[in-house]
């Protein structure tokens, strides 16, 4: 008896949450793709644990994990301090570009937006309504992040309800960087959105991937189109057109058409047919 009191006040201790909230959710991604004559299917998905308390003096803390669908590391795992005027994410996080990027991008498996890269941790401000100010850094040897060292900052600003500009600069610390500027907004059923991404080499070299986008929302049915264009040095590698239309069947169930293609490169033709599920 003594022994199984014991062992129930154990698992008592065990299963008794820390944290005040803690959430679980995530989404799965099953896509059929035909890349000009090569078929396959593709599945994609992560699941998300967050948990989070706050005190009494309006501060909350937080941490969060994801695993994809094959239960390795999804990434963007990290540990959040927050209150009503400031957020300060740790571990791998959005750099501050990629905190605004991809305005373009409407997609689930074809899409572009801009390109990428994870920093360490990320300070977001709200000094004023509407606006937004985010600073980020990485020391070039971080766990889960893509970047060397460096750091960035960006900032948005909301114009009321129709549009929000944003831009934002990285710096490297081997003398590369990347800026970034884009706009997005709406009207009624209508959304439209531009991009421009640089990346600049050591050598002074600039690679400017430049997005435009906009998509159409009837009740259930959204369509849109996106359009990339890359070019360096006066020569474009990429000149590329995507198509979609998703139709939300019930809440958190959504089916998708996509359709890419690129006048320079003949192998970046290719039609997606899928379905997601959040829950």
């Amino acid at each position: 008896m003594k022994r199984l009191l014991a062992t129930t006040a154990l698992l008592a201790v065990l299963t008794t949450p820390v944290m005040a909230d803690v959430t679980i959710g995530g989404d799965m991604e099953w896509s059929y793709q035909d890349n000009d004559g090569t078929t396959s299917t593709v599945m994609d998905g992560d699941i998300n644990f967050k948990a989070s308390t706050s005190t009494d003096t309006g501060m909350t803390y937080g941490a969060d994990f994801n695993l994809d669908q094959d239960g390795n590391d999804d990434g963007g795992n990290s540990i959040t301090i927050a209150n009503d005027g400031f957020k300060l994410d740790l571990g791998d996080v959005n750099s501050a570009l990629d905190a605004i990027d991809d305005t373009t991008d409407f997609t689930y498996v074809l899409g572009n937006g801009s390109p990428s890269t994870d920093h360490s941790a990320i300070l977001s401000l709200t000094p004023i309504d509407g606006l937004t100010v985010n600073i980020s850094n990485a020391t070039g040897n971080d766990y889960g992040t893509t970047a060397g060292e460096g750091y960035a900052y960006s900032g948005t600003y909301a114009i009321g309800e129709i549009a929000t500009v944003g831009a934002g600069q990285m710096k490297n610390a081997d003398d590369s960087e990347e800026l970034l500027m884009n706009v997005k907004g709406s009207m009624g059923p209508l959304g439209v959105a531009f991009e421009k991404h640089t990346a600049t080499t050591t050598a002074d070299v600039d690679t400017d991937t430049t997005t435009m986008g906009a998509t159409y929302t009837i009740d259930a049915l959204k369509v849109g189109v996106e359009l990339m264009e890359t070019q360096s040095a006066g020569t474009i590698s990429s000149d590329e057109i995507t198509l979609g239309a998703q139709y939300t069947v019930a809440p958190g169930l959504v089916a998708f058409a996509e359709m890419t293609e690129d006048d320079k490169t003949s192998s970046e033709k290719t039609t997606a047919f899928g379905i997601s599920v959040k829950f």
